[in-house]
């Protein structure tokens, strides 16, 4: 174990990948939403149709260019960060400290019956501490979304609780989508769109999405919820009192803006352009506080994971049952589109769980599918790499928890861990916690070997190069284990 957890440890510097060129710059979004606007204000009404049909041309042709180089990615995420409220003063911590108690003070006081009453921890107390993380804000809900994943760490029924958080965080009125949606596209919603419903078909942490029909085509609006930056803000200088190695990456995450999650689509898109099983959401306008992109239709992973956690049949939440080979694809696509990410994109989807994974299942004569949501944060790897996996079998089957003694020292230690670190370390857990539920004997260290010894054994032109081969040799493997 020791030498695998050395293995593990063990950093290389991999480089940066090259860049593509910057995307056009000439034609940015909140142009055509300006020339859109005017057309609006100054002719006939009529003229929408031609105003709109401007703007999505002008936003498809920003779509379609290509990527802005990584660094400038990650360059306006840390800007955003940084050019945020003040620190809060000791009142405004104060009063944030005694609204958490009180939000958690109902499970806190009903935790001695949740102990002695397995019925009452079950079916209640669990719902209780949901909703408290709920009313809580965006840290806390996404330590809940992170912790459904790992049944194998809490227990299930409780993994079953946590796991509405993934889509069904609280939500924001109608008042501040409508204002939002009309700051970000200089029009009202009911001229914009054909067709908005007002209810949103899922709430995260940060935004809520609605489902509405622009220009004869189906799309998802997001809106980011109001005051995330400032709650945010509160959480992290709060927690620090009581955990002073947490990393500063839940207060960026809160002052994410949806722009900035725009670009790392594009960015995703360019990726995995010629993976024709993996797809991306394409973006069609953004602002800050608003994100008009392609609606993906499918059934999120999360669903069918609870299902399995709380040993109930599969699908029973509305899809159909997964087959098999469904879960199978599920877990090994999952597994390759991690490695590339790690291995050869070096930037890291930062929230990679179930609920942020859609299933696409095959037509008649088709083939299965993944789309990835919600990519707001993406950690870049630069100059920060190595193999993760060649120890012996013991190990490799004790793999998550092997990390979870790691993540136990570290805890103990009091040693802070850079963002990109837990990023790696809580995206394959999560992979780890979905292999165990969907497809149990799968090995996700032992499945991922060829990749590792072929980046572990050749130069990194060569294992660009060759990166397509080694792929297709692990789902031959994956194809014969099954």
């Amino acid at each position: 174990m020791t030498s695998f957890v050395l293995l593990v440890a063990a950093l290389a510097d991999a480089g940066q990948p090259p860049s593509p060129p910057n995307r056009p710059s000439n034609r940015p979004v909140h142009r055509g939403a300006a020339a859109f606007r005017r057309q609006v204000e100054q002719q006939h009404p009529a003229v929408l149709v031609v105003g709109g049909l401007g703007l999505q041309a002008a936003v498809r042709s920003v779509a379609r260019g290509r990527p802005p180089p990584l660094r400038e990615i990650i360059g306006q995420r840390e800007e955003a960060a940084l050019v945020s409220e003040a620190p809060p003063g000791f009142a405004s911590l104060v009063g944030r400290a005694v609204v958490l108690a009180l939000i958690f003070s109902p499970p806190m006081l009903l935790s001695w019956l949740a102990w002695l009453w397995p019925f009452f921890r079950n079916r209640v107390w669990y719902r209780m501490l949901t909703a408290s993380l709920a009313r809580a804000g965006t840290a806390f809900i996404k330590w809940g979304q992170w912790a459904s994943c790992r049944p194998d760490v809490f227990p299930t029924a409780m993994c079953a609780a946590l796991a509405s958080l993934h889509s069904q965080a609280p939500r924001h009125g109608w008042r501040h989508t409508e204002r939002e949606v009309r700051e970000a596209l200089g029009a009202p919603v009911d001229q914009l769109f054909e067709d908005f419903e007002r209810r949103p078909i899922a709430s995260g942490s940060i935004a809520q999405i609605h489902r509405a029909v622009w220009l004869n085509q189906t799309v998802a609006v997001k809106v980011r919820h109001p005051a995330v930056a400032r709650t945010s803000l509160l959480c992290y200088y709060t927690t620090q009192g009581a955990e002073p190695t947490l990393d500063s990456r839940l207060w960026r995450y809160g002052t994410r803006r949806l722009d900035i999650e725009a670009e790392h689509l594009r960015r995703f898109g360019w990726n995995f352009a010629a993976w024709r099983d993996v797809r991306f959401p394409r973006v069609l306008a953004a602002s800050e506080a608003v994100l008009v992109e392609s609606y993906e239709a499918g059934e999120l992973v999360s669903t069918y994971t609870t299902d399995l956690t709380l040993g109930v049949s599969s699908g029973s939440g509305g899809a159909d049952p997964l087959s098999r080979e469904e879960a199978h694809f599920v877990v090994s696509r999952g597994e390759d589109l991690y490695l590339k990410m790690l291995l050869l994109d070096n930037l890291m989807h930062a929230d990679l769980h179930p609920g942020n994974i859609l299933l696409r299942r095959a037509r008649r004569y088709g083939r299965n599918s993944l789309a990835l949501l919600d990519v707001g944060m993406a950690d870049a790897f630069i100059g920060f790499l190595n193999a993760m996996g060649a120890g012996d079998g013991a190990a490799a089957a004790r793999f998550g928890e092997v990390l979870r003694g790691v993540l136990a020292l570290v805890r103990d230690r009091g040693v802070a861990i850079d963002a990109n670190y837990m990023t790696l370390v809580t995206n394959v857990l999560c992979l780890e916690g979905m292999a165990g539920t969907l497809v149990p004997e799968y090995n996700v260290l032992d499945a991922a070997r060829p990749l590792l010894d072929a980046h572990r054994a050749l130069p990194r032109p060569l294992f660009r190069l060759a990166m397509p081969l080694v792929a297709s040799l692990k789902r031959v493997k994956d194809r014969v284990c099954r």
